[in-house]
């Protein structure tokens, strides 16, 4: 809060990461908050919905709306050129704490991957609960063995780590070569999933996608080697 305050900021968004009443009492203090609606789960605001609601903010609805549009325009072109997207189930998947995990499709990871025609499996959705993501064991990974696994967020120690899962050799998405690791840059985009990101995300992430999701277990995914 301090550091908040020593940027003497005229508003404070918050649209995304969760916002409590605990938070949003000393913010008011400082500036006007813009907490996140109570329509979506932490880390699940869409891009299009934190948008519109900056716009109205910063009274500038009209740039907002022709932003939004942009950007649909941009899923739409990609999923018109990648018709193979639609319906396949996808994973957005990290490895934290000794722990492989994946993303809630209400996860604004997740909703990427849904904008270019990916599914996300219910069955991370019931594992997660009302949280955006959810911890799997190491021994079994067939919650997560979808058409494409995105694994994002990787370091050195860690991408090792998900090299040696004694189970992921067995998944369909190791056998026929149906990983995407997306790279510091590609996850921090990813991850923030913002417009000022998005067309980064699309035009890094989806030739990796066709090539994992071609048919061809022989095709090289260039992220994965």
């Amino acid at each position: 809060f301090e550091q908040i305050a020593a940027l003497r900021p005229d508003l404070i968004l918050g649209i995304g990461p969760g916002m409590t009443d605990a938070d949003y009492r000393p913010l008011s203090a400082i500036a006007p908050p813009v907490a996140q609606p109570a329509d979506y789960i932490d880390y699940g605001t869409p891009w299009d919905v934190a948008l519109e609601i900056t716009g109205r903010a910063v009274g500038r609805t009209a740039e907002a709306a022709q932003v939004i549009a942009d950007t649909e325009q941009l899923f739409a072109d990609a999923i018109t050129a990648h018709p193979e997207f639609a319906g396949a189930s996808a994973a957005v998947t990290f490895f934290y704490e000794e722990q492989p995990g994946a993303y809630g499709s209400q996860d604004i990871r997740s909703r990427t991957l849904a904008d270019l025609g990916l599914v996300i499996p219910t069955e991370i959705d019931e594992l997660a609960g009302d949280q955006f993501f959810v911890s799997i064991s190491s021994e079994d990974l067939s919650v997560i063995d979808t058409d494409v696994v995105v694994w994002i967020g990787l370091g050195e120690d860690t991408t090792a780590a998900v090299r040696d899962l004694p189970t992921r050799p067995s998944t369909r998405a190791t056998q026929q070569g149906r990983e995407v690791v997306a790279d510091d840059l590609l996850s921090g985009a990813f991850s923030h999933a913002s417009v000022l990101s998005l067309e980064y995300v699309v035009e890094a992430l989806v030739p990796e996608l066709a090539l994992a999701l071609d048919g061809d277990p022989d095709t090289a995914v260039p992220s994965a080697a």
